[in-house]
């Protein structure tokens, strides 16, 4: 069985994925909406790995007895500018 504060850590930290994840879509879909294929396909690419981080601590906590929380994702605060806005966004 899982310690509660664990879960809770385990719990904040898939919420964290979830939300890149749904930050670099939504830099994603910028990126393709004004011709920049690759840098549209990079960030497709680090959405589905953020998912697949998430994906893992979710059956990490449920296989140990704990209850994993599907997260509510944050909508992106900040819209992007310009690609040099995108990847100062990515780097911090």
């Amino acid at each position: 069985m899982i310690g509660k504060e664990i879960e809770a850590a385990l719990n904040n930290q898939i919420s964290a994925e979830a939300n890149s994840s749904h930050l670099y879509l939504a830099m994603a879909s910028w990126a393709e909406t004004r011709g920049f294929e690759g840098v549209s396909n990079f960030f497709y690419s680090q959405s589905d790995e953020e998912r697949q981080h998430m994906l893992k601590l979710v059956r990490y906590v449920n296989e140990r007895g704990g209850h994993a929380k599907a997260p509510a994702v944050n909508e992106p605060s900040k819209m992007f500018d310009c690609l040099t806005h995108v990847f100062k966004i990515f780097g911090s």
